[in-house]
């Protein structure tokens, strides 16, 4: 590691890359912006509390170095921190105060995605620190189906560190009564299994490419429910911490914050049926596209169809032939 001149340039060779700048950015509940001014020097010096989050969000390779630098250039400065703000299992209230801010100030049309991002990022930041690996997935309820019950879970969107993406849009594929998911969905409460690899109970039905332990956590609003977010580690016994688990259903909450009521169903509509393996799903998943082109090709100018509606009834039919698929009993 090439020793910098200072604590700014430290800083700048950091966050070169945006997921850095905004990974570290909403760990300390700054913008993007901000911290590049930090950085350039083009802004006056953060606060000594600014510091200390600041040197607890950049990466661990880089803390002794940059806590060196600040006491070398502010020697006024102290960035002992107290143990509530040093422990990594302390939400703290400076990103959850951006969280509703962007909450209260962004526009309708983009705030849910803003808030997911925000929350995804900084609970990467702070439940995989060393960077040794998560996943952390959006799981959504499928709309009712033609008998007016839930029947199925859709993974969404995500973030992630190596060796899973950085980020995917869409990790499609339907969850049921046999999943971690939809077990926690199911029973409304957190869980988790700690060794995916030695587990012999059903939970849960599938295990994911380097995925070794997984939690999963209800996303809950007013009595109601809208899916659960899905832990993944490449670690054993990752989520079994008590410290960890109460973070995973903070950040949980937060996300709740991001959907729309119409987003949440009664409980009482929750039935969710075992759906096809992952690889049985593939031919239905691999079509999805041609289905939302076919689908707007076949409206009328008059009754013109929204890609969202499009998308919407696509994953609707795919649900229903996945449903309706006989289960291979050999």
């Amino acid at each position: 590691m090439r020793k910098r001149a200072n604590w700014r340039e430290l800083l700048d060779s950091i966050i070169q890359t945006r997921s850095d700048r905004e990974r570290i950015a909403a760990e300390v509940g700054v913008s993007p912006v901000t911290l590049t001014r930090w950085a350039s020097g083009d802004s006056a010096t953060p606060r000594s509390h600014n510091l200390r989050l600041l040197l607890n969000a950049i990466p661990l390779d880089y803390r002794e170095q940059f806590k060196a630098l600040i006491e070398q250039d502010l020697p006024a400065i102290s960035l002992e921190l107290p143990f509530s703000e040093s422990s990594n299992h302390a939400t703290p209230f400076s990103f959850i105060n951006t969280v509703m801010t962007t909450r209260a100030t962004s526009p309708a049309s983009h705030v849910s995605w803003v808030i997911i991002h925000q929350v995804l990022q900084h609970a990467l930041l702070q439940l995989d620190p060393d960077h040794l690996g998560m996943k952390i997935t959006l799981v959504h309820c499928m709309p009712p189906t033609s008998d007016g019950k839930i029947r199925s879970l859709r993974q969404g969107s995500g973030l992630g560190t190596p060796p899973w993406e950085e980020i995917f849009e869409e990790d499609a594929l339907f969850l049921g009564a046999e999943t971690l998911a939809g077990y926690s969905v199911m029973t409304l409460r957190y869980r988790q299994v700690p060794d995916l690899r030695a587990d012999t109970s059903f939970l849960p039905y599938y295990r994911a490419e380097y995925e070794v332990s997984a939690a999963a956590c209800p996303i809950m609003f007013l009595g109601q429910i809208a899916g659960c977010v899905l832990f993944s580690s490449t670690q054993p016994d990752y989520f079994s911490l008590e410290e960890r688990s109460v973070l995973v259903q903070g950040y949980t909450n937060l996300i709740s914050l991001a959907l729309r009521e119409k987003d949440f169903y009664p409980l009482d509509l929750i039935e969710l049926r075992i759906v096809p393996s992952p690889q049985e799903q593939q031919e239905q998943l691999m079509n999805f596209q041609s289905r939302v082109v076919k689908l707007m090709r076949a409206t009328s100018n008059s009754q013109h169809l929204h890609i969202t509606q499009a998308e919407r009834i696509a994953w609707q039919q795919i649900e229903a032939e996945l449903l309706n698929l006989p289960f291979d009993t050999a």
